[in-house]
């Protein structure tokens, strides 16, 4: 860093907010790819959903689905 720093680079006012949702919901919803559920549990591993399950709307949220957006739809064998 400071090499970086002494060939130009200096931030001296540097803000973060730290946000897990972007990550988490990349991961979840596999954005672009397939689902860290999916993959893991292709790959021969249990996978299970706990926490927050905030993906579906509320239309979808109901005991006759459709389940394709459920986190049994998208790889987590439990939730």
């Amino acid at each position: 860093m400071e090499r970086v720093a002494r060939n130009g680079l200096l931030y001296s006012r540097m803000f973060s907010t730290a946000l897990c949702s972007p990550t988490r919901a990349a991961l979840i919803t596999g954005r672009d790819k397939a689902t860290i559920g999916r993959l893991l549990k292709d790959n021969g591993n249990s996978t299970a959903w706990f926490g927050k399950d905030h993906n579906l709307p509320s239309f979808q949220a109901s005991q006759s689905g459709p389940f394709d957006q459920w986190p049994t739809g998208m790889g987590f064998e439990y939730f």
